[in-house]
């Protein structure tokens, strides 16, 4: 259960753990940011993986000698290089999470005990694998956010500069919206349209209610 909790044992009537997921191009960090001004904390997950708090010198070390020393650039590393050694065969990816994984939930806590820290009840868990990574457990709550194909394609085209048939492909790679939603206990569909707030707002109320009920 301690593992399953993400080795943290939560303490009942303080901070609330609220997963935030859906597919690329959904619209999460929007949603994320109109929660935080009504006063949750959030942590985004998926900057984790590139932090230089997770890729200190004995990890790079660690990844050098699963993954060949010519990955190890300037410092650094050619994450290119890793991910397409690392996701090769199924042993690869189990190398590279038995490396990455412990280092990266170890700053998520971090993260976490901050915005309880500065007072935050509800704290966000923006992670895009969340239930992949079994962090499910440890949430109250989940909300997945969604947006139609066509939307989500547009989003990535804008955000990253790639053709509409490289957004596609990264699509048809990735979990679509029904396997958030049928996980979550609230929806949230971004069509960037202005009622998004009133939305949130609601989903926010019943999260207080939660609280005030513990």
């Amino acid at each position: 259960m301690i593992r399953s909790a993400g080795f943290q044992i939560a303490r009942p009537g303080t901070r609330r753990l609220v997963g935030l997921v859906g597919p690329s191009g959904a619209g999460k960090s929007t949603v994320s940011q109109l929660f935080c001004e009504l006063g949750c904390g959030a942590v985004d997950c998926d900057s984790l993986t590139r932090s230089s708090q997770v890729y200190d010198k004995a990890c790079l070390l660690e990844l050098a000698r699963a993954f060949g020393e010519d990955i190890l650039v300037d410092g650094g590393f050619n994450r290119a290089l890793v991910a397409q050694r690392a996701f090769r065969t199924n042993q690869g990816k189990k190398i590279l999470g038995k490396i990455t994984f412990p280092r990266i939930l170890r700053q998520m806590w971090k993260q976490v005990e901050e915005e309880e820290r500065s007072g935050k009840k509800i704290i966000l868990l923006d992670a895009p694998t969340l239930f992949e990574a079994g962090l499910d457990a440890v949430c109250c709550r989940i909300i997945a956010v969604s947006a139609p194909e066509e939307i989500r394609t547009s989003r990535i085209m804008a955000r990253d500069g790639i053709s509409q048939e490289q957004a596609a492909l990264r699509l048809s790679a990735q979990q679509g919206n029904a396997f958030y939603t049928s996980r979550a206990d609230f929806v949230v569909e971004n069509r960037g349209e202005e009622n998004l707030r009133d939305a949130v707002s609601k989903i926010f109320e019943e999260l207080q209610g939660d609280s005030d009920t513990l």
